[in-house]
């Protein structure tokens, strides 16, 4: 789930509008609102909406 925060302290779901990415598809995959390991590594998912990003380490370990 994705939340927005606005400057009036307001809040709004903005799931459905949110756009996820992966730094490294050779460690993980996007696949149907779901995180999918594919090999051993790091990556960081950043989740962009209206013009702004946010971002969160992803560590795969024993992939294989």
């Amino acid at each position: 789930a994705v939340q927005a925060t606005y400057s009036d302290g307001s809040t709004e779901d903005v799931t459905s509008q949110a756009k996820p990415r992966l730094s490294n598809s050779a460690v993980a995959r996007w696949e149907k609102n779901i995180l999918l390991p594919v090999a051993d590594g790091q990556c960081e998912l950043i989740v962009e909406h209206a013009g702004r990003a946010v971002m969160a380490p992803v560590a795969v370990t024993k992939a294989a």
